[in-house]
């Protein structure tokens, strides 16, 4: 994935170079929520995710929630949401 100008948000297989992991971890001047840290658990969801590759899970890959419904999330909406850049993180699952 091409990132901005501090590299890519994650390499998948590699939750150590991930500027993502870091941000949720507190480590650097990203902080991601801003204010308090998640909890312990989803962050180490969230590295074994990376670790394994970042894989989508097939209910998502088809354009559904759990609940049934789309996940309602176009990709120049998440472009919008990363600053402008039309290819974002999910973007390819349109």
């Amino acid at each position: 994935m091409k990132g901005g100008n501090r590299g890519a948000v994650v390499e998948p297989g590699a939750p150590e170079k991930s500027l993502l992991v870091r941000a949720l971890r507190h480590e650097g001047d990203v902080k991601m929520p801003p204010g308090k840290k998640m909890d312990e658990a989803k962050i180490a969801a969230v590295e074994k995710w990376v670790k394994d590759g970042m894989a989508m899970p097939e209910k998502y890959r088809k354009g559904q929630a759990a609940g049934g419904g789309s996940l309602g999330v176009s990709s120049a909406e998440a472009g919008a949401a990363a600053g402008g850049e039309e290819r974002a993180v999910g973007a390819e699952c349109d």
